[in-house]
């Protein structure tokens, strides 16, 4: 295989995918790809491969929440690998994509992940053009269909910026506003995280504690070997509760604690506590038992009494499936069933009947911007805990650019440090960055796939320390 005719078969690929059309990349796949075909994880199907109709259905969902693909550079370095830097014009996100080319010529490997911008620099102005910059982006987004949702900045009390866009409820034509509860996905990791600081701070419990120390009930076999630490760390070796029994029908009965736990009950450790790094939210079911052991008390009553309540988050709560009201819906072109073409569809056969505390609850970018402020401010644990919980020392557990502490991904960006946490799943795209040097909170809501994570690197661009 020489490099040119790689080079060109993946600049064919990236043409079949911004072709939008199913057909011409099924034809693309059929005859160019073997091995596994790309199916991009996600919480509903994580599948790693695919038939060539199913693959192109896959990677057309993806490229539908983030535009147009342009390659700004490709290079084959001789090992029939090809690296290309892709450019999203209309996100302004950058990505990085590794195709593996075979002896056949054929291409048998696929990897694509978020890229830092080769040449950064904040966004120019003062804080009302970059708000202006803020607002014509997201318009323009909203515009082309691939955001709907919210945006909040705070600095103390005083909000800097606040836009919505798009509906609430696309048959009601309910929109969304500052104040409508989103799914935030994962970010209820931080307040159970809170809670388990909390209790720590009470001495009710050390965070080197084994599991089964406060949870003898649930495989001791196992948690014995577990410490609480590592679970927020995600070093634990516990897997996920998305799993085949979920999808099979489990998930409509999800309503407690226990009813989350008995999904992981049965399952072995993937790896040896604490070798390595593995997002579990499996874990953090195990983390809401312990709280609820300790307590007496439901996670979700204490949640809303020690986070919810002192915050002042008035909108957030975890409803079941029959109790949701003027809840933001999911509109996703990832199913239960598979990957779909075409306008999003609601994202209800996706979803657990009620949340957990791994995630799944509903906040209002007015109650997360609280929440940050209050965290921030040492009113749901002391500094000192707070300081624990933030701890970036362990190098092991990194997301992205990001590093993975105790329930908070920590980011340091050319000398500016956030902290807070993202969120997503089918029609669920969130993310809360606190500043605390700047007395900031940013929060940014969507119910499109990958909505708030997509715009999430431009728009801290844009309010990077403004004036």
């Amino acid at each position: 295989m020489t490099d040119k005719y790689g080079k060109d078969l993946v600049r064919a690929l990236i043409a079949a995918i911004n072709s939008g059309d199913p057909a011409e990349l099924t034809a693309f796949l059929t005859v160019a790809w073997q091995g596994d075909l790309p199916s991009p994880p996600t919480p509903a199907r994580p599948e790693s491969s695919a038939d060539p109709a199913t693959a192109a259905v896959n990677l057309l969902a993806m490229a539908k929440s983030t535009g147009e693909l342009m390659i700004m550079s490709i290079d084959a370095d001789g090992t029939n690998r090809i690296r290309c830097l892709l450019f999203a014009p209309l996100i302004r996100n950058w990505y990085e994509l590794t195709v593996g080319i075979g002896d056949d010529s054929t291409v048998n490997a696929f990897d694509l992940e978020p890229a830092s911008a080769p040449d950064w620099l904040p966004a120019e102005g003062n804080l009302d053009s970059r708000i202006t910059q803020a607002t014509s982006y997201l318009q323009e987004l909203w515009d082309a269909d691939l955001f709907s949702g919210v945006v909040r900045l705070t600095q103390a009390d005083d909000v800097l910026y606040e836009s919505a866009y798009g509906w609430a409820d696309r048959e009601t034509e309910r929109p969304n506003l500052s104040g409508t509860p989103f799914n935030v996905g994962s970010m209820n990791k931080m307040m159970t995280s809170v809670c388990i600081g909390r209790l720590a701070e009470q001495n009710l419990l050390d965070l080197d504690d084994t599991v089964a120390t406060h949870l003898p009930g649930f495989r001791p076999d196992l948690t014995s070997r577990i410490t609480i630490r590592q679970v927020l760390h995600h070093t634990s070796g516990l897997g996920d509760f998305f799993n085949d029994r979920f999808f099979a029908g489990a998930r409509e009965t999800l309503e407690t604690v226990d009813d989350h736990l008995a999904l992981i009950h049965d399952d072995p450790l993937l790896f040896e506590p604490g070798s390595r790094f593995q997002y579990s939210n499996g874990g953090f079911v195990v983390l809401g038992a312990i709280i609820e052991a300790k307590t007496g008390r439901s996670y979700f009553d204490y949640v809303r009494e020690h986070v919810f309540d002192v915050a002042r988050m008035t909108a957030s709560r975890f409803p079941s499936a029959d109790e949701l009201t003027d809840e933001a819906i999911g509109y996703t072109n990832y199913t239960a069933a598979g990957a779909v073409v075409g306008p999003r569809v609601p994202h209800l056969d996706t979803l657990p009947r009620r949340g957990a505390p791994a995630g799944g609850g509903y906040c209002s970018a007015v109650d997360l911007t609280r929440f940050g402020d209050a965290l921030r401010n040492d009113k749901l644990v002391g500094a000192k805990v707070k300081a624990t919980l933030l701890d970036s020392t362990d190098g092991i557990s990194r997301i992205g650019g990001a590093l993975y502490t105790l329930g908070f991904q920590v980011h340091t960006e050319h000398d500016v440090v956030s902290y807070g946490h993202g969120g997503g799943g089918p029609g669920i795209s969130s993310f809360l960055d606190v500043f605390p040097d700047q007395n900031r909170s940013l929060v940014a809501l969507s119910n499109y796939d990958s909505g708030a994570r997509n715009i999430r690197a431009e728009l801290r661009r844009t309010f990077w320390p403004a004036d």
